[in-house]
């Protein structure tokens, strides 16, 4: 028997927006119908993306940056719009040495800041969450690359704009995503991504997603691969584990 070739999955953008059409009896030959579903889509896609607070490994990227002497605050989603206009969270970050930056609270820095003149080169940082600004300890007196591990953004379906690349969740999921979820918030005319927890498909999708990587999941002292059935949280909640080889500040 001749082996079947393999086709990869995943859905164009025109393909979910022609499914979500014809289920709800809309065309998207008509401009209004099409930028609603484009604005579903985009809803569905990003309560995938921040669905409980998980870090999914999709949604994961890394950036940089360089620093200017004797600047010690930078807006993330602007100091390298090439590299990291997509960044929603950072989650860690780290120099060009390998040495990985020991985040502090911005009260911290801020007592640090008004009342040292430190110079160097940066081995603590602080997050300015409404603005996405990282503020760096010491205050740098070179230029340093620092690096950014970092959740992306979803960004806006368009049909004019868009990619189809843009749609980021696993091809194997996007059905569930993007079309179950759309299609369910167009019936129940939602507008919040976050009201798909009542969504049957939806949340089937994202626990099946969830269990796709379950080392994620569990503490890696205690896990089953350690002889020990006993994980010290519920396999549907992330416990993180620092397996960085990077160094911290000496």
């Amino acid at each position: 028997m001749a082996k079947v070739a393999y086709t990869a999955p995943g859905l164009l953008i025109a393909d979910v927006e022609a499914r979500i059409a014809a289920v709800l009896g809309m065309s998207v030959a008509t401009a209004a119908d099409l930028a609603l579903i484009d604005q579903m889509i985009t809803l569905a896609g990003q309560a995938a993306t921040q669905w409980q607070g998980r870090v999914w490994w999709w949604a994961r990227s890394t950036g940089d940056f360089d620093t200017v002497d004797t600047t010690k605050s930078y807006v993330l989603s602007t100091v390298n719009t090439a590299d990291m206009a997509d960044i929603y969270v950072p989650l860690a970050m780290w120099r060009e040495d390998e040495t990985r930056l020991v985040k502090i609270p911005k009260l911290q820095y801020d007592e640090w800041n008004n009342t040292l003149s430190t110079t160097g080169a940066p081995y603590h940082y602080a997050l300015d969450g409404q603005t996405l600004t990282a503020h760096l300890w010491p205050t740098p007196d070179d230029a340093y690359t620092i690096y950014v591990s970092y959740m992306v953004r979803h960004s806006k379906i368009t049909s004019a704009g868009s990619t189809d690349a843009a749609l980021i969740v696993p091809p194997e999921f996007q059905w569930g995503v993007y079309i179950d979820g759309a299609v369910w918030l167009l019936r129940h005319e939602k507008t919040d991504p976050f009201e798909l927890e009542n969504c049957d498909a939806f949340v089937n999708t994202m626990t099946r997603m969830a269990a796709q990587n379950p080392d994620e999941y569990y503490d890696q002292e205690s896990s089953d691969r350690n002889g020990s059935n006993d994980p010290s949280v519920p396999p549907d909640r992330r416990s993180w584990v620092n397996a960085s080889p990077l160094t911290g500040p000496a």
